[in-house]
């Protein structure tokens, strides 16, 4: 018995039928799986590649009783990933703006309040203008971060000098380090690579970092920033010496809108993986043996063009 699909030809019982019939029968298949494919489909999209997988079915005495014969278009699947991802992330969109409208509740619901009380209470105008203030900053500061978690990344990638873009984001955090009476201890490899980024997206993400560190907690010494070539890449690590991060905490740093500060909105971190992941890298936090946190990024050397809501042209002048 043989039931065929555009996918699969499967067979459910072959009995002994030998190499010829097997190789006639992954000919025709092929010839079926490809003749689904609209005229000049594949000229406009390029080769498409099948792949063929063949399983042997035994029975209890280890006969072959038959064989399941499965042809794939990897063309296909690899032409579909950029829909897949734009489908997560219009699906992590959905869920982000859903937070987001039950966070903003609360500072509504004070706005309010106080705007009842300027009724009430005249006598008290001047502070009560003051809290709106405050919940009307909170309110920015939020919605700020929320359209940069959101915003597309349209700049190009090109080669970047790493060493002179770290010392770039140093710079620019250099104000709220010294206000927190912290330093920046550079461990850079002289001999970096070139890499292919998004130098704007990358300076911000470690502005971010360097923010984050200057609020840890630490009262004195240095904020060491570490860069390095690896297998992987190129690997960045921002380093403080503060209170560190609660273990039931480290798994949801990165999640939009979590914070564990009094006054933070939970997104800055948020917005460093998105970036890192534009990159196609990795990013995570651990707490250190000597105290404080850890952040590590790894980025590849090159970035390979797929298709997707992130991505800009490539140019690497290398190649």
């Amino acid at each position: 018995m043989i039931r065929s699909t555009s996918a699969t030809i499967r067979l459910l019982i072959l009995p002994y039928a030998g190499l010829l019939l097997l190789y006639v029968l992954v000919v025709i298949g092929a010839g079926l799986w490809l003749g689904h494919q609209p005229p000049g489909k594949a000229a406009a999209a390029g080769p498409l590649l099948s792949l063929v997988m063949v399983l042997a079915l035994a029975g209890g005495a280890g006969i072959l009783i038959g064989l399941t014969i499965a042809l794939v278009a990897v063309g296909e699947s690899r032409r579909a990933e950029g829909h897949i991802q734009e489908i997560y992330r219009r699906a992590s969109l959905t869920e982000m703006a859903a937070e987001l409208v039950h966070d903003l509740r609360n500072p509504l619901m004070a706005l309010r309040a106080n705007a009842k009380a300027l009724l009430v209470s005249p006598e008290q105008t001047a502070e009560i203008v003051a809290e709106i203030d405050r919940d009307i900053v909170a309110l920015n500061r939020k919605l700020t971060g929320f359209l940069d978690l959101t915003r597309k990344q349209d700049e190009i990638f090109a080669p970047t000098d790493p060493g002179a873009l770290i010392a770039d984001a140093v710079r620019l955090a250099a104000p709220i380090l010294r206000k927190q009476g912290l330093g920046i201890l550079l461990d850079i490899e002289s001999t970096l690579p070139t890499v292919a980024l998004q130098a704007g997206a990358i300076r911000d993400a470690l502005l971010n970092l360097l923010i984050n560190a200057a609020q840890s907690g630490q009262r004195s010494g240095s904020i060491r920033v570490g860069a390095r070539a690896v297998r992987q890449g190129l690997r960045i690590e921002v380093d403080d010496r503060g209170s560190g991060i609660a273990a039931a905490d480290l798994p949801r740093l990165f999640t939009p809108f979590y914070t564990t500060k009094a006054d933070g909105n939970g997104l800055g971190l948020a917005i460093v993986r998105r970036i890192v992941q534009a990159h196609h890298g990795r990013v995570w936090l651990d707490n250190r043996a000597g105290g404080g946190v850890r952040v590590t990024l790894i980025l590849p050397l090159k970035q390979p063009e797929i298709p997707g809501w992130w991505t800009s042209r490539t140019i690497d002048s290398r190649t």
